[in-house]
């Protein structure tokens, strides 16, 4: 189970480069003036967790 204001769990998380990490944290915070740019950033940390378990999607 994932906390409703989490991303991913934590070990997912952990799978997440830095630089990535950053963008998101950072774009969250200015979602309500760009959203493209957070949801941009979410599908990096998602298919960087992906890529990391070796699949693709």
């Amino acid at each position: 189970m994932i906390p409703i204001d989490h991303l991913m769990c934590r070990p997912h998380w952990r799978r997440v480069p830095r630089e990535i990490k950053g963008r998101v944290t950072l774009t969250y915070r200015r979602r309500s003036a760009d959203w493209e740019v957070y949801a941009q950033a979410v599908q990096d940390a998602k298919a960087a967790v992906w890529n990391t378990l070796g699949r693709n999607r």
